[in-house]
């Protein structure tokens, strides 16, 4: 079973990283959206990108075919350098204008599991050890241009959330992407209920041949 989680696991990934790579690959030949949904999203991320100062474009803003785009990770910044600009380097202002990005493209759900983890969790996190953990210890870079180009992107990237949103003419993706949770449960919500009480729905409808299988640690 483990095999097969692996082999699963990493399908879904090349999936998502197909999408990316065609959109690519293509980009030059695809039409920009006229989806109002779409201009929607390209004109909270041109907010966001004209906010910032010529300094931190430089270092964020890149083209939509660069290296950049694959090379998003989990691990701890502290411990893995990463592209892009910080989000310690960001204004108040310009916080509030990339997490109304973030929410154009996920819905109320999404968004919420999104905040809880780069927020609520960092902070508490970040009373531990402010060098591994933090609200503003997470990572952006811009593909492309929104208000010009058919295909462009934003990447968010940091320990415990990590998302690579994609629009490519009238198309959408947000993987591959990571979200983690740690702790659990914070300021009284669980950030991954509903998942939890699905995955331990399924594993308790299992018999006790299915269950010697599934389970490959204790």
């Amino acid at each position: 079973m483990k095999t097969k989680h692996i082999y699963l696991t990493t399908i879904g990934v090349l999936i998502a990283l197909l999408f990316v790579t065609t959109s690519l690959n293509t980009a030059d030949k695809i039409i920009k959206s006229t989806e109002p949904h779409i201009q929607e999203l390209a004109a909270a991320t041109a907010d966001f990108k004209n906010s910032l100062s010529e300094k931190i474009q430089k270092k964020a803003c890149k083209p939509i075919d660069d290296k950049e785009m694959f090379q998003w990770n989990a691990i701890p910044p502290s411990l893995n350098s990463r592209g892009g600009e910080k989000f310690e380097n960001l204004s108040d202002k310009q916080l509030i204008l990339i997490y109304e990005v973030f929410d154009a493209f996920l819905s109320d759900a999404g968004y919420r599991k999104v905040e809880l983890i780069t927020k609520n969790a960092e902070t508490f996190l970040e009373e531990i050890n402010s060098k591994i953990w933090g609200s503003r210890n997470y990572h952006f870079v811009l593909f492309g241009d929104p208000e010009k180009d058919a295909t462009w992107g934003v990447q968010l990237d940091g320990h415990h959330c990590a998302i690579n949103f994609v629009v490519s003419g009238d198309e959408i993706t947000i993987t591959p992407a990571f979200l983690g949770a740690e702790p659990a449960i914070i300021d009284g919500h669980r950030i991954f209920g509903e998942e939890e009480d699905l995955g331990f729905k399924f594993i308790n409808s299992l018999d006790e041949k299915q269950l010697e299988m599934a389970i490959i640690k204790q």
